[in-house]
């Protein structure tokens, strides 16, 4: 009976390690993708008066004005240029024309890599006025390409105002553990099993 518990005991641990070790096989690979970056540009909304406004009908130019992070790569090109253009989509945010989240908000290509960001919650922000709105929210930021980025939680907020339809847009990303904190992890662990293994040898 002793034999068993012992057996059992150490087949619990190597399920454990072959668990952990595939979890770190899976992180391991890919970075993070942490920074912030903003945008500027022209939209359309369906409404002048944007306490009445319910949705954003196009954001017919867009452009990058702040970067830093992984996104520091993308220029920053100087008005009236402003060659460095994303693709926005329209969306509601007021019934009866409410988007439902999770939907993608905006994308971005240069050097070989494609930035995006997905919207998982929306926000109306109190203080809006017949010529300005703020809206706000949790998100995800992507990469795909040369580099193989991680998703990443972060948060965003757009402000729009009705005086020439303009609206200006950031999100931002934090750090998460990194690869190498969790194989540190994992070596206690592996360790803890190599002494369970020595410690119930049959």
């Amino acid at each position: 009976m002793k034999k068993m518990k012992k057996t059992r005991k150490l087949l619990m641990g190597l399920i454990l390690m072959v668990a952990l070790v595939g979890l770190l096989t899976l992180n391991a690979g890919a970075t993070p993708i942490v920074g912030d970056i903003s945008f500027g540009g022209s939209t359309t909304l369906d409404k002048t008066n944007l306490t009445k406004a319910t949705e954003f009908i196009s954001f017919p130019y867009t452009y990058v004005t702040a970067v830093d992070g992984n996104y520091s790569p993308i220029p920053v090109p100087p008005p009236p240029s402003n060659t460095t253009l994303a693709t926005f989509t329209p969306f509601g945010f007021r019934s009866p024309h409410i988007t439902t989240p999770p939907f993608q908000l905006w994308t971005l290509s240069y050097g070989g890599e494609t930035y995006s960001f997905e919207l998982e919650s929306l926000t109306i922000e109190p203080g809006g006025t017949a010529n300005s709105i703020t809206l706000s929210g949790d998100g995800i930021a992507s990469g795909t390409g040369t580099i193989n980025y991680a998703d990443n939680p972060g948060t965003w907020v757009i402000t729009a105002n009705s005086a020439g339809t303009t609206f200006s847009f950031s999100s931002s990303s934090s750090s998460v553990p990194e690869p190498g904190t969790m194989l540190l992890l994992g070596s206690g662990l592996l360790g803890l099993g190599v002494y369970a293994r020595r410690r119930f040898k049959i």
